[in-house]
């Protein structure tokens, strides 16, 4: 739905401005430095804390993700989670996602052993994801489904070695 929004402040009034309310605007992190030429990789961190790259992103020390490991990725705006979470709030504990979420890594499904709000911050997501055996070497197209909805607004890459 859309909702027009008024900010008054000291006697000021701002235009009336359409704001559009979703219960969900997915992303996952992918920020400009993850992004070293033409494509846009996303944050994917080991459990030891290091990164996934194919290293050519300046400055990070990192390798390319093996079939078999479990990656992470964060994101916001995935929309409703279960065990009471409420939005603004930290999340005291796992909070998976209501909607089903599905990761495809080159088109090869991936198994997502948990997808849902990151405990101890606030509206952060968590996906934890194990690279499928049967993937390619190299950077792989990662596509992410939600409720049976893609996530269309970015076009992210994995880097995978075996």
């Amino acid at each position: 739905s859309t909702l027009n929004v008024i900010v008054n402040s000291k006697g000021l009034t701002t235009a009336a401005v359409p704001l559009q309310i979703r219960a969900r605007a997915p992303g996952l992190l992918a920020p400009a430095a993850f992004k070293p030429a033409d494509k846009q990789y996303v944050v994917a961190v080991r459990p030891n804390g290091t990164f996934v790259s194919n290293g050519t992103i300046a400055g990070i020390p990192a390798a390319p993700a093996v079939p078999g490991e479990t990656v992470t990725f964060y994101g916001t705006g995935f929309g409703s989670v279960r065990n009471g979470a409420i939005g603004g709030q930290i999340a005291s504990g796992l909070a998976p996602l209501i909607d089903p979420v599905e990761v495809k890594l080159d088109g090869v499904s991936a198994e997502v052993t948990y997808a849902g709000l990151t405990p101890g911050l606030v509206g952060v997501y968590q996906f934890n994801v194990r690279i499928p055996d049967n993937v390619p070497d190299g950077d792989l197209t990662l596509t992410l489904t939600i409720g049976g909805e893609p996530l269309v607004s970015q076009n992210l890459f994995l880097s995978v070695k075996r």
